[in-house]
């Protein structure tokens, strides 16, 4: 599950939530988290053996996918989708001037 307070049909909400809790903290403060928790998904990542990464089915809950899978969207496929939005944002922020 994405939260305990959203489900898989919730992700829109759950990143309007985030968002909302962190919107105005500084650039700086913003930055330096990301790169603290993407250090730490690393560190888990790596730890894990690449048979299991790459192994259908490795646990119940993955059913017939693969682990690696829930980390590329937990990380590379979140990544990119967020620097889309925040471009996206900061192309309406220039047109508005806000």
């Amino acid at each position: 599950m994405p939260s305990e307070e959203f489900n898989w049909g919730q992700l829109p909400q759950l990143n309007h939530a985030i968002y909302l809790r962190h919107r105005d903290k500084p650039l700086e403060q913003v930055q330096k988290e990301f790169k603290a928790s993407y250090r730490k998904i690393m560190k888990v990542i790596e730890s894990i053996p690449e048979k299991e990464l790459f192994t259908r089915g490795q646990y119940p809950w993955t059913r017939n996918n693969l682990l690696a899978a829930y980390f590329n969207s937990a990380t590379a496929a979140h990544y990119r989708w967020a620097r889309t939005e925040i471009r996206k944002g900061l192309n309406a922020s220039k047109k508005t001037g806000k």
